[in-house]
């Protein structure tokens, strides 16, 4: 009896205080709302600029601990760099060094608002990396695939369905047949864009927000990985036998790229772009400005897997076994300075 009474007092504690010894669980009201939106065929003009590519190296500092196990990231958010070291969350900021966060075992998924997005046994989780508090995103489905973050809210895949979760309910956004990581969501300011393959056969951009759905391309080639930034789109497609950087601008499509290598993995901060190119036998990182293509790495071995965020870019590169084990971070441009006009924060040069 006395053991069962002892039985009963951990299980209250364990409900109670979280179930997961000092994590602090957070578990907002939810609820799944299937709202069915109408999808819009966009039909927007596509231009190609050749826009000139110069080699302006940026003088990159190496920021990871001597890595010996699978990493994934890099994440950029001001000026911090996240990424996972197995199941481990690892953090620099300009000025420090790196750290192992106490983030319990798990994997990076996004870096937002001082906040690192990251799951583990498909459950998801925050961690403000100021108040070093953690927190579980209690969704509606018993599990997460492909995670982004922004803002409280999150968009993520779950048995082929992308859904929405504003912080109190989920929204079904979508059904798809076949799903990778290639169509994972990008979401930003309560707006998502995905990849999802049409009745063509091929991967298409389309965008979300609390109008419908737009499908942003109609290509006969596949169109993967669009990253979403202020209602702005990337992503990269096949054309013409190479895989070409692509930029929805909300009424214009523009052809960044127009190699003859391939081009992977963009990322958009701000109408700015940053990605891998494959060239001359090795991955290289590129950045775009808006106006000019700048190669960032003219290195011997690969560099891939880039992020940026106002000015400041970060990518995974290979090391001397030939495995991408090494981060680096340098300022591909001077960023932007916050100022505060009328109690409103904007930015300036």
């Amino acid at each position: 009896m006395k053991n069962f009474k002892i039985f009963l007092m951990i299980m209250f504690l364990f409900l109670f205080t979280g179930g997961a010894f000092g994590l602090d669980i957070n578990i907002p009201s939810s609820s799944i709302v299937q709202i069915n939106p109408s999808v819009t065929l966009g039909d927007f003009t596509l231009v190609n600029p050749n826009y000139i590519q110069t080699i302006d190296t940026c003088i990159p500092e190496k920021i990871s601990i001597d890595e010996d196990a699978y990493v994934y990231g890099p994440f950029v958010y001001e000026d911090y760099v996240a990424w996972s070291k197995g199941y481990y969350v690892y953090l620099w900021k300009k000025g420090g060094s790196t750290v192992q966060t106490t983030i319990p075992p798990g994997r990076i998924r996004d870096l937002n608002d001082n906040k690192i997005l990251y799951s583990f046994h498909y459950k998801i989780y925050l961690y403000d990396i100021i108040s070093k508090g953690k927190s579980q995103i209690n969704i509606s489905t018993n599990g997460a695939n492909f995670p982004s973050y922004d803002n409280n809210e999150l968009a993520y895949v779950y048995d082929h369905y992308t859904y929405f979760f504003s912080g109190l309910s989920t929204r079904l956004i979508n059904s798809f047949t076949n799903y990778d990581e290639d169509s994972a969501p990008s979401l930003h300011n309560g707006k998502i864009a995905w990849a999802e393959k049409t009745t063509n056969g091929h991967l298409q951009i389309f965008y979300w927000d609390q109008n419908g759905i737009t499908q942003i391309t109609n290509t006969n080639y596949d169109n993967k990985e669009p990253d979403l930034y202020n209602g702005k789109i990337t992503w990269y497609g096949e054309k013409n036998g190479h895989n070409q950087i692509f930029y929805w601008d909300g009424s214009t499509i523009t052809q960044i790229t127009n190699t003859d290598y391939g081009n992977y993995y963009p990322k958009l901060y701000n109408g700015k772009i940053v990605w891998t190119g494959y060239k001359n036998g090795h991955n290289q990182i590129f950045y775009w400005n808006g106006n000019e293509i700048k190669q960032l790495t003219n290195n011997n071995y690969d560099s891939s897997f880039p992020d940026v965020y106002n000015g400041r870019v970060a990518w995974l590169a290979k090391d001397s076994s030939g495995k991408y084990h090494d981060i680096y971070t340098c300022i591909a441009e001077t960023p932007l300075k916050p100022s505060v006009s009328y109690g409103v924060v904007t930015n300036k040069t």
